[in-house]
This record gives C-alpha cells, structure tokens and sequence, in this order.
C-alpha cells in the first residue's frame, strides 16, 4: 500500500453561504492559502474530500428549536425559500466554492446539520 492509498485531504465547509461571512480580503487570502494544499495533494495522489451542509427545500427535517439552523428554519417558513436560503439545495450558496471546484474523481460528502 503506497501513500496514495492512504492519505486523503478533507476540506470541509468551503460554501459560499459561509464564506461570505468572512472579510473579502480574508476570504481572498484564506482561498489562496487552501487551492495549492489541494493541489500538492492531488498531484501525489491522495484522495480529496469535499464536505459540507446542505439542507432541503424549505429546511425539511430541521427542528426549530436548533440553535443556529432552526433560525434559518423558521425565518424559511415566514419569507420563502427565494428569500431564505443559507445551505439550501439548489441554491449557489450551498455549493463547494467555486475556486476550489471539485474535480471528477474527488468526493463530495454533504450532511445536514
């Protein structure tokens, strides 16, 4: 078994909802600092895993009573899901960012908070 079989890199929460959160010039330098991680490990082999939350249409499943995501529940059940989207399918926000776009053979894992 060879290093390739072995080792893989996780990126987790790489989600322009979440990002957005973030300063652009932080966001700007916290990508720069994350793509050649992805691809000194790629380039060796290693498997990459993307992870994130994603949530279906109009937060199913999601109680209100959560600390964070029954806020997004409950603010979805008053103004829609056109208005109230954070990590919901479908929708840009909850994709793996762009810039660090998955390639075919990466995985991507998503889980619902």
């Amino acid at each position: 078994m060879d290093a390739a079989d072995r080792y893989a890199l996780v990126i987790c929460d790489m989600q322009p909802d979440l990002l957005k959160s973030i300063p652009a010039d932080a966001r700007a330098a916290l990508l720069d600092s994350i793509k050649p991680c992805i691809e000194g490990a790629r380039a060796n082999g290693w498997l990459i895993v993307f992870c994130g939350v994603k949530f279906p249409k109009g937060y199913a499943n999601v109680t209100p009573k959560h600390r964070i995501y029954g806020g997004f529940q409950r603010l979805n059940a008053k103004m829609g899901d056109e208005r109230a989207h954070w990590f919901m399918e479908g929708h840009p926000g909850a994709e793996i960012e762009p810039f660090l776009a998955p390639h075919d053979g990466d995985a991507v894992v998503w889980r619902q908070g």
